[in-house]
């Protein structure tokens, strides 16, 4: 069985006047302030070059596939074709055989 934790007791005496998210203003402060707002514009300013270069890897990737896939469609063709080829080839020869040699008169 879990056990809640007590939280401590914070006094109106421990917080500041102008609350518990106020900070003092120090040049440190700005910079940081400074560093985190020029992070949040290049990260907006990237967002749309990002998105369109996610999706032409997604489009590059697609077809890509569909080359791999016709690839392997046009090598199964080819087996059929040699295949059809050597099955001719042997009935050809076949007949060739069964056909009685004819004499020179």
């Amino acid at each position: 069985m879990l056990r809640k934790r007590a939280r401590p007791a914070v006094s109106a005496e421990a917080v500041p006047p102008g609350g518990a998210a106020t900070a003092e203003r120090s040049p440190l402060n700005e910079q940081v302030a400074a560093a985190a707002g020029a992070a949040d514009g290049f990260v907006l300013a990237a967002a749309p070059r990002e998105a369109r270069a996610l999706g032409l890897q997604a489009f590059a990737h697609a077809t890509a596939l569909a080359m791999a896939n016709a690839v392997q469609a046009q090598g199964g063709m080819q087996q059929v074709n040699q295949a059809a080829t050597a099955a001719m080839v042997a009935q050809i020869m076949q007949a060739g055989a069964a056909v009685p040699a004819r004499t020179q008169a």
